[in-house]
Parts: C-alpha cells; sequence; structure tokens
C-alpha cells in the first residue's frame, strides 16, 4: 500500500529549509499558525516569508470535515471583492474564471467578504517535495498574473518580481529552455511583454538572478 504524505511532512519541508535555497519549498518559512483536530492531528497551517508577498495556506482535507484524499495549497490574496464596484467585479470575476485554465491553480471566493483564494489540491498518496514545489510556483504564479492583469495594481511591486526571478531561475537550473520557460508565463496569464522582460534577465546572466 502507497504511504499517504502527512501536512507534518510538508510542514517540516517548509520549515527546515536549506541555506542556499533553489526552490521556494526549500526557503525557510515561518509558521503564523496552526490548528489540530481533537485528536492532536494537524489539520491546517498557515506560513509567511519575508520575501513572498502573501501567506500560505497548507490544508489536509481528509482529515478535515471534507474527507479528501489530498492536500490543498492556499495563496491568501488579502484582496476582498464583497465591497468592489459592479464594473470592477464583474470585470474581476470574470478573470478568475480565465484564470482557472491554469494546469494547476484555480481561483476561488471565501469568508464573508468573498476574498480571492488561489489553490492547489494535490493527491496524498502521489504527493512528493518536487510535485509539492511545483504547486507552490503555480500558485505564486496566479498570483503574480492577477495582480497583473486586473487593474488593482499599476504596477508589479518589487516583491512580486523577486518572485518571478526565482520561479524562472528555477526554471532555468532544472533545464527548461528559454522559449518554453516563456511560454509558461503567457499560458499561465502573465502579459507577454513582462514575461519576456523576466526571461530575458534570468538567460542572459545565467539563471543567477534568484533573489533568494
Amino acid at each position: 500500500m502507497v504511504s499517504k504524505v502527512s501536512l507534518e511532512a510538508i510542514k517540516t519541508w517548509l520549515v527546515e529549509g536549506v541555506d542556499e535555497p533553489e526552490t521556494f519549498v526549500d526557503l525557510r518559512w515561518e509558521v503564523l499558525d496552526e490548528y489540530r483536530d481533537s485528536d492532536g492531528r494537524l489539520v491546517s497551517l498557515r506560513v509567511t516569508h519575508p520575501r513572498i508577498p502573501v501567506n500560505l495556506v497548507v490544508l489536509d482535507m481528509e482529515v478535515g470535515e471534507t474527507k479528501l484524499p489530498c492536500i490543498r495549497l492556499v495563496v491568501e490574496t488579502g484582496i476582498e471583492t464583497i465591497d468592489l464596484e459592479p464594473k470592477l467585479k464583474t470585470k474581476l470575476y470574470r478573470l478568475l474564471l480565465e484564470g482557472s485554465k491554469m494546469p494547476m491553480a484555480k481561483f476561488y471566493l471565501f469568508g464573508d467578504s468573498d476574498e480571492i483564494g488561489i489553490a492547489a489540491d494535490l493527491d496524498k498518496e502521489l504527493l512528493t517535495k518536487e510535485e509539492f514545489e511545483e504547486a507552490l510556483a503555480g500558485v505564486l504564479l496566479g498570483y503574480m498574473m492577477l495582480m497583473e492583469t486586473s487593474g488593482l495594481a499599476e504596477l508589479l511591486s518589487i516583491s512580486e518580481a523577486q518572485v518571478l526571478y526565482t520561479l524562472v531561475s528555477n526554471w532555468y537550473s532544472r533545464g527548461v529552455k528559454r522559449a518554453e520557460a516563456l511560454e509558461r508565463l503567457v499560458r499561465a496569464g502573465l502579459d507577454k511583454e513582462i514575461a519576456e522582460l523576466i526571461v530575458g534577465k534570468v538567460y542572459s546572466s545565467s539563471g543567477t538572478l534568484t533573489y533568494m
């Protein structure tokens, strides 16, 4: 029988980190809070990192009420939509529908204020650290795409640009070709000019721009 990855193991991946991280999962994340059920099993985990502009939440959906055999990775964007002007809200919701065509990450609304979340569900029986890293990169890229296309931010902030540089640098270190890196960013919804700028800077510097 294949053993399932536990949320405890994922917590270890996130908080241990390495001195010279090459991936997002190997950053030394700080635990903001965690929730355990009456049996002491870890149900949810919220983490942060000073280089990342959003908090991450990781939930064990099998231990929780849904009883689904998966781990859910969520970016809390902090963007509340409940009080938005109707035209902007309609535009934003259309963007969320289009953005949910991304391979791994999906947009959704949660809470009383209809806050935008970006989530990826991962099979506990098949999950590896490498797949978790891919999902983590995917939800962060989804956040970048949302900020760039929604009109909620005129330009990517320095922190957000650093996330993109790190993501593309990781692809470079894994042997992803320049054209494929550009295609991935554009396919995920990032503006082509911004994608070309990010990819060009990373690949012209031999992939050394990591900003960790």
